[in-house]
């Protein structure tokens, strides 16, 4: 087979070899364990994967299959079904019609590929020890080979395309069902939606983190041209500082530090204050410190969110409009004060660490992997120093060491290519922001969802009572629970929202 090579997201496939992302390739000893390396042709029955564990585990796992081994395989199985399907002309010949075919689509064929592994590498950790558990039938923490035959012969169906309703709700079933008495109880059903809703979060993120590479590109390139067709007097695709500070005025210098002074004073406090808010402080603390490298400056991050939260969370305790939810039952404070002590006590790291690379990486605009006082003040001169009386030459002085960082070649000239690598560094903070933002937002629902699911199973409870049926107590058996989502256009009529009352 002719090797291929996905270059933006990829490694090579060769023969039977597995076609993987480079973060997986990273974690390649991390996420499939002994089954690394292993290549596998065609799909095979349960039996024969059996024999492929044996062979590679058996020594670890004593002739069973325990939950570290389950997962690693899980994984492995799954990014060797993609890889198969990758390594047939006639699924990529399709692939890429289908790309084509989406009207307004950039999207590239490995961006495509990279979003399918991304997926598995979401699913398979979230949903493999639920799996486990099911096939574990005697629950003694080791699937025997009876098991696995019984069990994972509902997955080669399921990967086969023969998976039928009832297999699906039964098996649904049994992975909420914890405690395995055969009933649904109210505790069971909120800890798997909370668990679906960050699963569902975490491959949304998936979908804007690789999608918004493209979008964003797009639209760097759209400003790019239209900075160039603006500035670039000689036509020559380059600016010099002249041509840039050609049209430059002092008084939009003071016209935009009115604008930030009317977000950051605003009287009251939302989201766009507060966030506007920490990135002055930033600026303004980082500006007196020499030399400051990527770790410090997460850290400084870190620290002045927690203030912010703190700030936050008293302006809310004091705003009418949080009081009056509180009565509607539609949020409590609470909640939200949970909400804000995780963010305090460093909960949601990653995101918010991501957060900080993009911020330093757009404030050090030279690429040395240290914040000087020069790099701050770049900003800090445009944001903060009064421009009231600000001269054009005093306008030059400013815009100077702006120009100089992103002249990378000190040519006294910015290519095209200069501009919308620093264009894409602005949006990288954006997407980051907003990923940060929805893990915050996804958290916060924890409680409302609870309550949320709770008023669905009561709802439909009284429903049944109502429909001629006996009082369900608080737990639904198989057949319940699949009438409970047959159902829905009858009793999902009866729920009242929003005033979600817990039990």
């Amino acid at each position: 087979m002719t090797a291929k090579v996905y270059q933006s997201a990829a490694l090579v496939i060769e023969d039977n070899a597995m076609l993987m992302t480079n973060s997986q390739k990273e974690r390649e000893e991390e996420i499939f364990g002994p089954f690394k390396g292993v290549a596998l042709s065609g799909m095979p029955d349960p039996e024969a994967l059996w024999g492929i564990i044996q062979e590679h585990s058996g020594a670890r796992s004593g002739g069973k299959v325990d939950t570290v081994i389950f997962g690693q395989f899980c994984h492995w199985l799954a990014v060797q079904s993609v890889s198969k399907l990758y390594a047939q002309e006639f699924y990529t010949s399709m692939l890429d019609g289908a790309i084509s075919g989406m009207r307004g689509s950039e999207l590239t064929f490995e961006q495509v590929f990279e979003l399918q592994m991304r997926v598995i590498d979401i699913v398979v950790p979230t949903l493999a020890p639920d799996l486990f558990r099911v096939i574990d039938h005697n629950s003694d923490g080791e699937i025997s080979k009876d098991e696995w035959m019984q069990g994972m012969g509902i997955v080669t169906n399921w990967m086969a395309g023969t998976f039928d309703p009832e297999q699906a709700f039964t098996l649904v079933f049994t992975i909420i069902d914890k405690n395995g008495n055969g009933k649904l109880e109210t505790s069971e059903l909120v800890e798997f939606a909370n668990k679906m809703i960050h699963l569902a979060a975490n491959l949304i993120k998936a979908v804007m983190d690789v999608g918004s590479r493209t979008a964003l590109e797009c639209k760097e390139h759209e400003t790019v041209d239209q900075v160039f067709a603006a500035l670039d007097q000689d036509k020559d695709s380059m600016l010099s500082f002249q041509e840039v500070t050609a049209n430059a005025k002092p008084e939009m210098v003071a016209m935009m530090q009115q604008q930030m002074k009317t977000v950051v004073e605003a009287p009251t406090p939302s989201l766009e204050t507060e966030a506007a808010k920490v990135w002055f402080q930033i600026l303004q603390e980082i500006s007196v410190f020499e030399d400051v490298k990527k770790e410090a400056f997460k850290e400084l991050v870190k620290n002045l969110m927690a203030d912010k939260c703190s700030a936050f969370l008293a302006f809310l305790k004091t705003d009418p409009k949080v009081k009056k939810m509180e009565e509607e039952g539609t949020a409590k404070l609470e909640d939200v004060e949970k909400l804000l002590n995780k963010f305090k006590e460093g909960g949601f790291d990653t995101d918010l660490r991501a957060l900080s690379e993009a911020l330093f990486d757009v404030l050090d605009a030279d690429d040395d992997g240290k914040l000087s006082s020069l790099d701050i003040t770049c900003y800090t001169d445009f944001l903060f120093k009064d421009a009231t009386d600000l001269t054009s030459e005093g306008l030059e002085e400013r815009m100077r060491p702006v120009f100089d960082r992103l002249d990378k070649g000190k040519t006294g000239l910015i290519s095209k290519d200069e501009l919308f690598a620093y264009l894409q560094k602005w949006g990288r903070v954006g997407v980051t922001a907003m990923l940060l933002w929805m893990e915050v937002t996804v958290e916060g629902l924890g409680a409302g969802l609870e309550r949320l699911v709770r008023t669905c199973v009561q709802t439909y409870l009284k429903h049944l009572a109502e429909s001629g049926g006996s009082e369900v107590p608080d737990g639904m058996d198989a057949g319940q629970f699949a009438q409970m989502f047959m159902s829905a256009p009858a009793w999902g009529q009866k729920l009242t929202l929003p005033g979600m009352p817990g039990k």
